[in-house]
């Protein structure tokens, strides 16, 4: 893992300090390397990372959000296209261990409010997952919701996640976040039916907007389902005549006709008719025709 900084370190260029995102910075040996080279470093890490702190060891995702709200401060990371990003940051001095720790260091961690505070704030319900693992065995999409996603996480990546959640059904609107965003990448997202695809760092307001579209995708896909089951639990009353009738009433066949056709009276295919207007619920005949086109249900081609 260090073998790429290594090479430029062991050639006698001088590194004053080192910066990495996570892929090198959960990786333990990477820092105690650099640490034994005395150089300084700062890199990211996953918030599932475990770091030293007053109470012991913990994941940074807990010791985060044992800080005070005092302790968080907001601050510009630069101009963005809708105006200046700004993010809330804390930082907390983690205990240093001599045998590790070169002599006069500090060992300091830095965070950037969470997603889910950010969330939580806007008055929305939220639940995190340490990995996309977790979330595919706790899913449910029996209410409205969505799935927040980086493009890479640990074991399975956003796409991966996309892809599992489509092949085992689940319905659930994806919202993509990432600070390694490629075209092909946003492209695949965005044929697989994510809402949307955000650079980091993303805006609290930017987030917060895209979440409620996607939320409002979720509540329309649910009352569509709703209303689907509804209407086969209408359906499954229906005796096999009965459908036989609803599909040809609704195909646009009178009442003669439809008794014509399955070789009865007029008489009794009114009493067929007003049985299924009945057990289907339906207002009017154009209501029983959309319930028919939601089912699937086609008459038999007219005769010529």
């Amino acid at each position: 893992m260090a073998c790429g900084a290594a090479r430029p370190a062991d050639a006698g260029v001088p590194v004053a300090w080192v910066t990495a995102d996570e892929a090198y910075g959960q990786d333990h040996k990477f820092r105690s390397w650099l640490e034994q080279r005395r150089t300084g470093y700062v890199v990211a890490v996953p918030c599932s990372q475990a770091v030293p702190g007053s109470a012991g060891t913990s994941r940074a995702d807990v010791l985060a959000a044992r800080a005070p709200e005092q302790a968080w401060k907001r601050r510009s990371c630069g101009a963005g296209a809708k105006g200046p990003r700004m993010f809330d940051w804390a930082v907390a001095s983690l205990p240093c261990h001599q045998d590790t720790t070169p002599p006069g260091w500090s060992r300091w961690l830095l965070v950037r409010r969470a997603l889910t505070r950010v969330l939580r704030a806007g008055g929305l319900k939220v639940v995190s997952f340490a990995s996309a693992a977790d979330l595919l065995v706790a899913v449910a999409t029996d209410e409205p919701s969505c799935v927040v996603a980086d493009l890479r996480m640990p074991g399975l990546t956003g796409l991966d996640l996309q892809d599992e959640l489509a092949r085992r059904g689940l319905d659930l609107p994806l919202l993509f976040i990432s600070g390694h965003a490629d075209v092909t990448s946003s492209v695949r997202a965005m044929k697989g039916g994510a809402v949307d695809f955000l650079e980091k760092p993303v805006s609290d307001t930017d987030l917060l907007e895209a979440v409620k579209r996607a939320l409002d995708r979720s509540r329309e896909r649910l009352a569509a389902r709703r209303e689907q089951e509804v209407l086969e639990a209408r359906l499954a009353r229906l005796t096999p005549r009965e459908r036989q009738v609803f599909a040809l009433v609704a195909s646009g066949r009178l009442n003669k006709q439809v008794g014509h056709e399955l070789g009865t009276t007029e008489k009794t295919i009114k009493v067929h008719r007003a049985r299924v207007m009945e057990k289907m619920e339906a207002d009017s005949l154009a209501d029983l025709v959309r319930m028919a086109g939601r089912l699937g249900i086609a008459g038999p081609p007219r005769p010529v």
